[in-house]
């Protein structure tokens, strides 16, 4: 593999609006768990304040069934 494929210089950037959090909140570590998942999977990030609690039960189960299997 070529050396250049890894130079920062030549990445290409993709700007993208943040996902919607309120600033008293405590999700900032699930949100950014659940951006990057989407984003790996070449989804756009589509949660919002309202599914925090969702998103951490679906990264528990899909931590566990890692663990388990």
């Amino acid at each position: 593999m070529p050396f250049h494929r890894w130079q920062a210089t030549r990445w290409r950037r993709v700007f993208i609006a943040s996902p919607k959090q309120r600033s008293d909140s405590n999700n900032c570590a699930i949100f950014m768990l659940a951006y990057m998942n989407r984003r790996s999977a070449g989804l756009e990030p589509n949660h919002s304040e309202e599914d925090a609690d969702r998103l951490r039960i679906e990264m528990v189960y899909s931590l566990m069934q890692r663990c388990i299997s």
